[in-house]
């Protein structure tokens, strides 16, 4: 009885232990901070840069729309029997809506070959290609200037098509709102910039999860056909969670790290640092890395909680992991600092590795040491059996 009560003891305790070991003792994101950083600050950018050309864009052709339009009301309220004289300017400003909206990367009105869509963006217009107005000036003189009523045709005979084969005819139709096109056009390369973005962050974090808990679980468990399933089964939990962390983490540098990056700017400028590239930079991986940090205590926590730990216990372990990686931070910041370049993203991404290896190695001794324990025990009591 005392030596299945002890063997139950030493079951509980390599039980307890194994769930303990698949808690990450340090956020695996940190390891890629500077990379997330990177990728993070990057949309954001990106992001920023769309919107400013859009509204420079919207705002002068905007412009230029009411100019055109007053043109055309001054012109109506003249006496005079010319009063179809500004159809031009409705077809030059429409070619321009045309060319930012494929600028912002859309195709146009006009089922345009991407050929053509190029010659717009070089050449502002399409050679032979006409501007037909969708309702005719003749018996619409307030709509001649307007680029809404303008549908392009790729050629004379496709203009003479939408006049129902003689330009005599008279046309209606329903105008196109081409300010609401640039709008479109606008937010749909903003959401794929910001669709791309999450995808590189939860790739990074997939891949990273993924690859550390497949080989710690692998070590621990020794190589087999059965024991690579499992491994693959524990990597993919972890990979989970670290894709999990990374895509919270960055959401939230992207709501407030331009803030957090432009006030510790501040604080540099300050103390009389000037912000170069590099500065700014390291500013961006401590705004990820502290973000990471935040994040990862806070799930670190609650895991723990889950598990069964007490409030203390799982304070104290998340204290301890939070140290932990803000030294990792703290020197890949500084390397950061030192040497400029990709240096903190190497140091962060070698101190992973580092971690990676030591783990494996830890759990490979582990295993040794359980195997050992066990044929001690059986030869101990062999004799009694």
């Amino acid at each position: 009885m005392q030596i299945l009560g002890n063997k139950g003891l030493v079951r509980q305790t390599l039980a307890g232990g194994s769930q303990l070991s698949s808690m990450p003792i340090v956020n695996t994101g940190l390891f890629t901070a500077g990379i997330q950083s990177v990728q993070t600050f990057s949309t954001i950018t990106t992001t920023g840069e769309f919107n400013q050309q859009f509204h420079s864009i919207f705002n002068k052709l905007n412009i230029s729309r009411q100019k055109n339009q007053q043109q055309v009301y001054d012109l109506l309220a003249m006496d005079s029997h010319v009063k179809n004289t500004l159809r031009k300017k409705g077809v030059a400003l429409a070619w321009k809506y045309e060319q930012a909206e494929i600028l912002m990367g859309g195709k146009g009105t006009t089922k345009w070959s991407p050929k053509q869509r190029q010659e717009i963006l070089t050449a502002g217009k399409v050679h032979r290609a006409e501007g037909h107005h969708i309702n005719n000036v003749a018996k619409h003189l307030e709509n001649q200037a307007n680029p809404d009523n303008i549908r392009f045709a790729k050629n004379k005979a496709a203009h003479k098509a939408m006049h129902g084969g003689d330009f005599r005819n008279q046309t209606t139709g329903e105008p196109i709102d081409r300010n609401k096109r640039l709008k479109q056009a606008n937010y749909k390369r903003v959401a794929k910039n910001e669709l791309y973005g999450i995808g590189m962050v939860a790739t990074i974090g997939l891949g990273v999860g993924f690859t550390i808990g497949f080989t710690v679980k692998l070590a621990q468990s020794g190589l087999s056909i059965e024991n690579v399933k499992v491994a693959a089964a524990a990597g993919a939990k972890m990979g989970v969670e670290s894709t999990f962390l990374g895509v919270m983490n960055h959401l939230l540098v992207r709501g407030i790290g331009e803030a957090a990056k432009s006030a510790l700017q501040g604080v540099a400028k300050n103390i009389g640092l000037m912000v170069t590239e590099n500065l700014s930079r390291m500013c961006k991986m401590a705004v990820t890395g502290g973000m990471a940090i935040t994040l990862f205590s806070v799930y670190q926590f609650c895991k723990l909680k889950l598990m069964g730990y007490g409030t203390k216990e799982s304070l104290i372990r998340v204290g301890r992991s939070a140290t932990y990686s803000l030294t990792i931070l703290v020197l890949s910041i500084i390397a950061q600092g030192l040497w400029g370049g990709c240096a903190g993203t190497v140091v962060s991404v070698g101190i992973g590795f580092s971690v990676m290896v030591f783990k494996f190695g830890q759990a490979r001794y582990t295993k040794d040491l359980v195997e050992r324990l066990r044929i001690y025990t059986i030869q101990k009591y062999e004799p009694l059996m």
